[in-house]
This record gives structure tokens, sequence and C-alpha cells, in this order.
């Protein structure tokens, strides 16, 4: 969809697009860890194409295209409207009723599950508001340009944004650079004025830097191939390297800073053993006694009891989980990090083990 957006000013601009978002390093971490990021920066280019494709060929089946894409959009993570609300805006605005169409249609696809967790979402909301965020507004300025040259573009894909933004005075392209701006600056700005910090929010913003570099640079070919070659190869360094975030970065997360780009741990925290294991059990939940904390340096928030559930998920296995001191009734298999007898799974990378057990053994 970014490619598109960019053909449109210049065929030769599509290429660098594509190459770009595969380049993005937040992107392909949060893609790597299978959160939902990934899919809203997915849809806000998708759902910029189609309201720049209603503006072009009005119509009312054109317009109900661009409702469902909002729509889905919301439901993938509401986050959407922080990232493509101001352009979006900008384009339906001249659309008249046609936008009403599209709303309404994204009304009937987001609103059943909206107003079913109405009290949940406003709940989550307030919690935001009330997080704090960096002291000052020194600091809620710098924050979000920090995470964008750490990991949101890197820092060749970024100083291909700044040679954009300076080479776009010369350019004839302006509508394309005007909606890749709104897009970028737009959110960057609600970003600002949320008080509540997440570096991956910037994800789906991310995209708009690309288009923005495509559009300039695709008649400087070697600057702007130079530019690609030297995200990929940040990319690639980034994965096996895991890079420091700054200081103030670091201050916002309360437990493990959120580093999505990291290397792969070969150790598998015994997980896979619990799924075996569970092959030709009777149906009920995994109840684990106890836990153990995993270490910042191979994951992000949650300790291992967190895991084991996707885990079994992914495995093809939905039993569920349960925590405490008693295995309730019906369950099917006991993970104890105490000890006991039962099968030993040593977990060396957090130099502890478990007992895997029956629940009456």
């Amino acid at each position: 969809a970014t490619a598109r957006l960019a053909a449109r000013s210049a065929p030769g601009a599509a290429p660098l697009a594509w190459m770009g978002v595969l380049c993005l390093p937040l992107l392909t971490g949060l893609g790597r860890h299978f959160m939902p990021e990934a899919w809203v920066a997915a849809w806000v280019p998708l759902t910029l194409l189609l309201a720049v494709r209603a503006q072009e060929q009005p119509d009312a089946r054109r317009a109900a295209w661009l409702g469902l894409a909002i729509g889905l959009g919301v439901l993938t993570k509401q986050s959407f409207i922080l990232a493509a609300g101001i352009p979006l805006l900008a384009l339906l605005l001249p659309l008249g009723r046609r936008a009403g169409i599209a709303l309404g249609v994204a009304a009937l696809t987001a609103g059943p599950w909206i107003l079913a967790n109405l009290d949940t979402q406003a709940t989550y909301l307030a919690a935001s508001a009330s997080s704090g965020g960096p002291d000052g507004w020194i600091g809620h300025l710098a924050y979000y340009p920090q995470v964008m040259v750490w990991v949101g573009l890197g820092p060749a894909l970024f100083a291909g944004l700044i040679l954009a933004a300076i080479a776009s005075q010369d350019r004839v392209e302006r509508r394309t650079v005007a909606l890749a701006g709104l897009w970028l600056l737009g959110g960057l700005l609600v970003l600002v004025l949320l008080p509540k910090k997440y570096p991956r929010l910037l994800t789906p913003l991310m995209p708009a830097a690309v288009l923005w570099f495509a559009v300039t640079l695709h008649s400087h070919r070697r600057t702007a191939m130079g530019v690609i070659l030297g995200a990929a190869m940040w990319l690639g360094w980034a994965s096996l390297n895991p890079v420091a975030p700054p200081s103030q970065v670091d201050a916002q997360d309360p437990g493990c800073t959120q580093v999505w780009l990291r290397p792969p741990v070969a150790d598998d925290l015994g997980l896979r053993r619990v799924a075996a294991a569970l092959e030709g059990r009777p149906p009920g939940p995994v109840h684990i006694i106890g836990d153990a904390h995993v270490p910042c340096e191979i994951q992000t928030t949650h300790a291992w009891s967190h895991h084991l559930g996707p885990h079994l998920r992914r495995s093809g296995d939905d039993r569920g989980t349960t925590r405490g001191p008693v295995p309730p009734v019906g369950t099917a298999m006991v993970v104890d990090w105490m000890g006991g007898a039962g099968e030993v799974v040593p977990v060396p990378v957090l130099d502890s083990s478990f007992v895997i057990r029956g629940p009456h053994e």
C-alpha cells in the first residue's frame, strides 16, 4: 500500500517505498513478536490508499470500501486512530456525503465491539491518561524523535528522511509529500500530547517517513539506494546486537525496556517439553505452581507463566492455564516451579528447573 501511494507520484518511487518498509526496524521487531502494531502499520497505509482512490474516483462503492478499512483498522487496535486520524480527516473532508457513507460503514464494522467493551476501554483510557510521561515539555517533545532514531527508522532511514525534508522544497510531488507530512507529523503531535509514552505506538507512522523519502529522492538513485543499503545493514546488525536505548526512553519503562529487535534465544525455557508432555492427556488446563522471572535480556515484561499459554496455542493446544498453590478440579497437568516428585525439566538460561506431574501425583 505504501508503494502504491508512492507510485501515484512517480513509478520509480514504488520500489524504494517497498524496500524501505521492509527495512523498518521497529516494524520488523514487532512482527517477530506477533504484536498487533505490525497489523496497525499495515492497515494505516491501506486505508489512506483507499481514501486517496475515493477522492480520485468518487462513488459510493469506493467510500464503502474505505469505511470497511477504517472499521477493521479500529478493530485491529484503537491506536489506529492515533496514527491515521489526522491524514484521514484531511482526505475525508472533500468527499462530502460519501464521507458519511465511509464513516457509516466504519461504525457498523467496529461499533458493536466498541459498545460491548465500552467500560473496559474507558478504564484503559483513564489509566493511560493518569500515567506519567517524561518530566517537562522538553522530555515530551524529545521522546518520540529519540525513539525514531534509535529503532523506529534506524540511523540510515532517519538520515534519508532528513535528506527528503531538505529536498521536498525542490520537488513537484507536493500532494504525496503533504499526505506523508500529515501522516508523520500529525501522528507525532498526537503522540506527544499523550501522557503515557510507548515506543511501539510510533510504528504505524514509520511508513509515512518511508513514503516521504521515496517520493522525494527517487530521482537521486545513488543516494536513495545508499540509504536503503544502509537501512538493510542496520536491520541485520541490530537483529544480532541489541542497541541500548537512550536513557530517557529507558526511564519510561517500569519493568524491562521494550527492546523488540533483539537476537534470537536458543533456549525455549522448557515450553516445548510441556507441550510435548500434554499430548494424549485428557482435556483440562495446565496448572502452574510458583513461577520464574525471565531476565530482561531474553524478553520484555512477563514471567514464565505468561509465556506458556501463547506457546500452547501456537502448538494447536488451546487448553489454557491456571495458577495457585492447589490445582483445581479438571486440571490436566501441573507445572511445579517449587520442586517435588515428577519429571524434572531444567531451564539453564533461568538457572532453575520445574517439575511436570499429573494433578494427583
